[in-house]
C-alpha cells in the first residue's frame, strides 16, 4: 500500500512540474525576422558575392535545349507591393500601389547548360509594367550546398520597351539565394556611399551584358513583344473594373 502511495505521489509531482513548465495556452509563438541591409552588406557577404560572381563564366556555352515564352500576368495589390519591393529601383511614375489591379507583360528566354557545368540553366526575364522595364538574369546552380541561385537585375523607365532590349542597362541589384540561410542582396542606393561595392556592380554588369548577347536578347525580345496583344500593360480592363477583387 505504501509503495502504491509513493508511486501515485511521484506521478502527481511529475505532472505538476510538467504543468509548471508548459507555456500559457494564449502565448503566441516567437517570430524571428531577419533584416537585409541591401545598401551595405557585411564584409563577409561582400566577399561571398565577389567569389560567386567571379566563378560565373562570362562566355557561357549552352546545350541545345532552350525555351522562349511571352505573356501577360494580372497583378493584384499584393503582387504590386512585392514587385515594388523587389524592383532594383523605385517604381516609375504611374505605377499603381493603391490596390488597383494592373498587368505585367513579359518575355522569358531560358537555355540549359551541359552536364558537368556548375549551373543548370540561365533564364533572362524582360518584364514591362506601367512604363517601367525590369530585366533579370537568373542562374540556377547544380550544387545547392552553398548558393542555390544567382540573380542580377536592372530597371529603367521607358515608353519604348523594345528599345531597352537593344541596349545594355547597368546592373542595379544582385541577389544570392542560399540553402538554409538568409539571402545576400546588394542594391543601388543613391543616398549611400557604395564605392567599395563598385567592383561587384561592375562584374554583375559585365555578366548581364554577356548573357544578353549569348541569349540574343536584342533580337528575340523585340520580336516577342511585337507578338503580344496590342493593349497597354498596367491598365484595367472593362471586366476588371466591373468585377473588382
Amino acid at each position: 500500500m505504501r509503495k502504491n502511495l509513493l508511486i501515485l505521489a511521484t506521478i502527481l509531482v511529475s505532472a505538476a512540474f510538467a504543468l509548471g513548465q508548459a507555456p500559457p495556452a494564449n502565448q503566441q509563438p516567437q517570430v524571428r525576422v531577419n533584416y537585409l541591409n541591401v545598401c551595405a552588406p557585411t564584409d563577409e557577404d561582400r566577399q561571398l558575392m565577389a567569389s560567386v560572381l567571379e566563378r560565373i563564366p562570362a562566355a557561357p556555352k549552352f546545350a541545345g535545349d532552350f525555351e522562349v515564352a511571352r505573356g501577360r500576368s494580372t497583378l493584384g495589390a499584393a503582387d504590386l507591393k512585392l514587385k515594388e519591393a523587389e524592383s532594383p529601383t523605385p517604381a516609375a511614375p504611374g505605377t499603381s500601389s493603391s490596390g488597383e489591379a494592373g498587368a505585367s507583360e513579359w518575355v522569358r528566354i531560358r537555355k540549359e547548360f551541359p552536364e558537368g557545368s556548375p549551373y543548370i540553366n540561365a533564364q533572362y526575364s524582360f518584364s514591362m509594367n506601367e512604363g517601367q522595364v525590369v530585366e533579370t538574369l537568373t542562374l540556377r546552380a547544380r550544387d545547392v550546398k552553398d548558393v542555390m541561385q544567382v540573380s542580377i537585375s536592372a530597371a529603367s523607365s521607358t515608353e519604348n520597351p523594345a528599345q531597352v532590349a537593344r541596349v545594355n542597362t547597368p546592373a542595379q541589384r544582385i541577389r544570392l539565394e542560399r540553402f538554409g540561410r538568409s539571402s545576400v542582396v546588394l542594391a543601388r542606393c543613391p543616398s549611400s556611399d557604395q564605392s567599395r561595392f563598385e567592383p561587384l556592380f561592375s562584374r554583375a554588369g559585365v555578366l548581364l551584358a554577356a548573357y544578353r548577347a549569348s541569349l540574343d536578347v536584342a533580337t528575340v525580345v523585340p520580336a516577342e513583344i511585337a507578338r503580344l496583344p496590342k493593349t497597354k500593360p498596367g491598365k484595367r480592363t472593362a471586366r476588371q473594373k466591373a468585377n473588382p477583387q
